[in-house]
């Protein structure tokens, strides 16, 4: 081979392989560009999101405009039938036309599960398990990035306008599912659907339009109650109080808690060199107390109003951190804090703390 065509070669296969290497390297964010708009909204204006599925009702509220806290309200579709009204002779209405009040004020949020099979041919209302109470919740997080994932609203692709045929393939045709999104000037709602199978969500426009939905936005909205609430305890760390108040019955006992090498340790008072073990580890216990199911504001469980047993107050100088309560309804244990919206449920700890506290309040 003649060396002039060689390096023409040579050029050719160099440039191929820096090309292959600049594909492969490229940065992911270069494919965001091709995600497709839905609906442009502006940041922070999207003050509701309303999620139906044909059996729970999930709305995602902003505390007030601006701010980024969000409250989740999980209630019974409006759809569900009560049982003596008969079977559904068909057609759906969709939302009510208060469906941008939150659901807990709305008059037909409280309705109850269906007795009998749908008339839509979809499924029926006793194959959908209806959740617990009507709750209205603290939002964490995810439920406050969420109002977000609107501004704007993209999804992955475009499908275009649809036959009868395709929509029924996509699940598309029966209207079970739908998503309200509010803001100030502007109401939009959506048809979706999640084929089994297929690993995709898709989303049709009032307009016809269908795309494909990426992210996890309509899990996060299905699982509402697991991904959506808060389920913390305390907004502090309790490592952060100088002062621990341990309170049983009529009988208190006021720890001192110090930064050593890093570390809070606990002791008896503020002249005390040596940390109390016992002490420290029931405290170490308590920080440890985490809800197995968070209840909504002004909920009552269903053993009946829980009678706190215990209460600690975190302090720190003057000022009040927070506190938490233990308490009891029959055999249920159940705990309050500062930052719940009202009773969570607690297993496996609550007892023993409460037990060996008469311990650690008579302890000089």
């Amino acid at each position: 081979m003649k060396p002039r065509s060689a390096a023409v070669q040579g050029a050719i296969a160099a440039g191929a392989l820096a090309l292959a290497v600049a594909t492969w390297l490229r940065a992911p964010e270069a494919a965001t560009s091709d995600r497709v708009v839905i609906a442009e909204l502006s940041p922070g204006s999207v003050q509701s999101v309303v999620w139906d599925d044909g059996s729970h009702r999930v709305e995602v509220e902003r505390v007030s405009q601006g701010q980024p806290e969000a409250w989740v309200i999980i209630a019974r579709s409006p759809s569900l039938l009560a049982p003596d009204a008969g079977i559904d002779a068909g057609a759906r209405a969709g939302l009510p036309p208060d469906a941008g009040v939150p659901a807990l004020r709305a008059a037909d949020a409280g309705a109850r599960a269906d007795a009998g099979p749908r008339g839509d041919g979809g499924a029926s209302a006793l194959e959908i398990a209806p959740p617990a109470p009507d709750r209205e919740l603290r939002g964490n997080e995810t439920a406050e990035k969420l109002l977000e994932q609107f501004s704007p609203f993209t999804a992955s692709r475009a499908l275009g306008v649809p036959d009868a045929a395709k929509l029924r393939e996509l699940g598309l045709d029966t209207g079970l599912r739908r998503l309200d999104v509010w803001t100030q000037a502007r109401h939009m709602s959506f048809e979706v659907s999640t084929p089994v199978g297929t690993g995709a969500s898709y989303v049709r426009t009032e307009d016809g339009r269908v795309y494909v939905l990426g992210g996890t936005l309509v899990q996060d909205l299905a699982a509402a109650a697991s991904r959506l609430v808060d389920r913390r305890v305390h907004a502090f760390r309790p490592e952060d109080a100088d002062r621990v108040v341990v309170r049983l019955g009529t009988v208190s006992r006021t720890l001192v808690q110090k930064r050593v090498g890093g570390s809070a340790k606990v002791f008896n008072d503020v002249r005390a060199e040596t940390p109390d073990a016992y002490a420290q580890g029931w405290l170490e216990r308590l920080n440890k107390v985490v809800p197995t199911d968070v209840l909504g504001r002004g909920e009552v469980p269903p053993e009946g109003e829980p009678h706190v047993e215990l209460r600690v107050d975190f302090l720190r100088g003057s000022q009040a951190l927070g506190f938490l309560e233990l308490a009891r309804a029959q055999t249920g244990w159940f705990a309050r804090s500062e930052h719940s919206v009202g009773w969570m449920r607690v297993v496996g700890r609550a007892e023993g703390l409460v037990h060996d506290a008469d311990h650690l309040v008579s302890t000089p």
